[in-house]
C-alpha cells in the first residue's frame, strides 16, 4: 500500500513504543549507539548534504543495493488497473503456454527444430561461393553479411573510447525468476 493511502486504526495498525532516547540503544554500524546519538548524526548528516545539496561520496560497490533501490521504480498495480490488467492477462498467457509446452512436449521439439536449422546453416554456408551474399533452398534462406566492430579495449588503453563512445537506451522485459 502507498503510504499516502494509510489510513491509521489504533490498537490494530498503530503501536505507540516509549523509550528514554538517552538510555535506549539500538546497534548502528555494529555498536551500541544512544538514540540521542543517532539523532545527533542524522541532524549533522542533513546539515552537511541536504542542506548543502552537496552528495556524500559514493562507493558504487558498498552502495550497490541501495543504488538499485533509489533507481527502481516500482508502480503500484492496485491503484493502475490498466497496468494490474496487463500484467495478469499476460501472465495466464504464460501459464497456458508452458502447460501446452508440458503437454505436447514443445521443449523437445523446438530443440529439435533449432539443431535441424543450425545443420541447414552450416551445410549451407560451407557450399556458399565467397562472392555471394545469399543462398536459397525451399523455403528457406541463409544471407551472409559482414560486420566491423572495434577493440575496445585498445581503444580504453589508448585513451580514445571515451572520446569515440555512443550510448544508447535500450529496454527488456524480464519475468521474475527467468533469465
Amino acid at each position: 500500500m502507498h503510504p499516502d493511502r494509510f489510513v491509521p486504526i489504533d490498537g490494530e495498525n498503530v503501536r505507540l513504543y516509549t523509550f528514554d532516547t538517552e538510555t535506549a540503544t539500538v546497534l548502528f554500524d555494529g555498536e551500541p549507539t544512544t538514540i540521542s546519538e543517532l539523532m545527533a548524526y542524522a541532524e549533522q548528516w542533513w546539515e552537511s548534504y541536504v542542506t548543502t545539496g552537496i552528495s556524500p561520496e559514493i562507493d558504487h560497490k558498498a552502495d550497490e543495493t541501495i543504488i538499485k533501490a533509489l533507481k527502481t521504480e516500482k508502480p503500484d498495480e492496485d491503484e493502475d488497473t490498466s497496468l494490474g490488467s496487463m500484467i495478469a492477462l499476460l501472465d495466464a498467457k504464460e501459464d497456458m503456454l508452458a502447460s501446452l509446452r508440458e503437454k505436447h512436449g514443445l521443449d523437445t521439439l523446438e530443440t529439435e527444430i533449432k539443431a535441424l536449422k543450425d545443420a541447414l546453416k552450416r551445410t549451407l554456408a560451407e557450399g556458399m561461393a565467397e562472392d555471394s551474399t545469399e543462398v536459397e533452398v525451399g523455403n528457406w534462406t541463409l544471407t551472409k553479411s559482414e560486420r566491423s566492430s572495434v577493440d575496445t579495449s585498445a581503444l580504453k588503453k589508448d585513451g580514445l573510447y571515451e572520446q569515440y563512445e555512443k550510448k544508447s537506451v535500450t529496454y527488456t522485459l524480464r519475468k521474475k525468476g527467468e533469465k
